[in-house]
């Protein structure tokens, strides 16, 4: 209801803020806002696999393709079973 609307757009700003920072996060300089930031991205497309948000915000889903290939990142993303 209105309850998810509303938290809908708190994330879809919140990446709409992401997607204004993404120069700023690099592989070299990790820190838990980037942790937990490639940890949402992934979240997301787990449990929504059909919504398409790397289409509105293409720098930060360059960010998250090359976050994901750390081999900490991609050992731990979750996987369907």
């Amino acid at each position: 209801g209105d309850r998810q609307q509303l938290a809908g757009a708190d994330h879809a700003q919140g990446r709409s803020n992401l997607e204004g920072a993404v120069h700023t996060m690099n592989r070299e300089s990790v820190t838990v806002g980037t942790i937990a930031t490639g940890c949402e991205l992934g979240w997301l497309g787990f449990i929504n696999p059909d919504y398409d948000w790397r289409a509105a915000r293409r720098a930060l889903a360059q960010w998250y393709a090359e976050f994901s290939q750390c081999p900490s990142v991609a050992e731990t993303a979750p996987k369907q079973e």
